[in-house]
């Protein structure tokens, strides 16, 4: 790549469950800057909760390099399906959003935690026969993961008890804490 040729950051569309690897061939292959967010989850699965790792926008990942130069390396590499266009304009992703993205992940792998539900909040029942319902937390017992509600029903006030990964918080403080992203070491 010469000096003078400049360089943007482009989104790239990628092979679902192998953006990482885009990631990584491109970044072997050549002297390209990629960045690749990724995110680990903890879901509810029949043995239990189990961690998964998987892309923060799943199909898509970022790259940096001269359009006229590089594009066509990057559209055939592998894994990339190619450069996300809307119609015939290729958008230019702003130095200042990846940037913000690095600081906010700076290891490229976050972990995704559910909001911790405390004594006295308002939730907000999102499954089983009280999906949709608000009610307050009386107790939380961290061993049994349920969590006891004070909710009203039929006109009274009821005391049920919730498995805790059904709840939500009604009103987080800020957007980043309602997600519970933390920066971790990529695995």
């Amino acid at each position: 790549m010469t000096e003078s040729a400049p360089v943007y950051w482009y989104c790239l569309k990628a092979k679902t469950k192998r953006e990482h690897i885009a990631a990584q061939i491109l970044r072997s292959r050549t002297d390209l800057e990629v960045f690749c967010t990724r995110v680990s989850i903890t879901k509810k699965t029949v043995r239990g909760p189990k961690a998964f790792t998987e892309a923060l926008f799943p199909g898509y990942l970022f790259c940096r390099f001269n359009f006229e130069e590089s594009s066509r390396l990057v559209s055939y590499a592998q894994d990339i399906k190619g450069i996300v266009k809307f119609g015939q304009q290729v958008p230019l992703i702003p130095d200042l959003v990846v940037e913000n993205l690095k600081v906010a992940l700076p290891q490229e792998t976050a972990e995704i935690k559910p909001p911790t539900i405390e004594e006295g909040e308002l939730v907000e029942i999102i499954q089983g026969c009280f999906q949709g319902e608000s009610g307050k937390v009386t107790q939380v017992d961290k061993c049994t993961n349920r969590v006891n509600l004070l909710i009203e029903f039929l006109g009274n006030h009821v005391q049920i008890e919730v498995p805790s990964h059904s709840l939500i918080n009604s009103k987080p403080s800020n957007p980043g804490e309602s997600l519970g992203l933390q920066a971790t070491a990529n695995p």
